[in-house]
């Protein structure tokens, strides 16, 4: 999965930049469904859509960020409650993880 999605983001995505897509899309999904709420307010049927919507995008995010969110020399998932700025070493290997090259 991690190759198709190297195809379809060009090699774009990786470690440094997958928790800015993963804020992006958290943030996008509640502002779409903050909208559609405010559109069918009172369609309770649209209503539990624009809820669907959000789960769907909150999802992505998080599906993203496990596949991403990876040590670049053991692929080991990385910590998510920790900012980058503190992670200077893999728990796991021990390596230094470079976040500027």
């Amino acid at each position: 999965m991690k190759e198709f999605l190297d195809k379809v983001f060009r090699g774009k995505l990786s470690y440094k930049n997958i928790s800015a897509v993963f804020i992006v899309l958290i943030i996008t999904g509640t502002i779409v469904a903050l909208i559609l709420i405010g559109i069918f307010d009172e369609n309770q049927g649209m209503m539990w859509l624009s809820v669907l919507v959000m789960i769907v995008i909150f999802a992505l995010g998080f599906w993203l960020n496990s596949i991403y969110w990876r040590c670049p020399h053991c692929e080991a998932s990385l910590p998510m409650r920790v900012h980058k700025s503190y992670l200077v070493h893999c728990p796991r290997c021990g390596e230094k993880i470079d976040w500027n090259t």
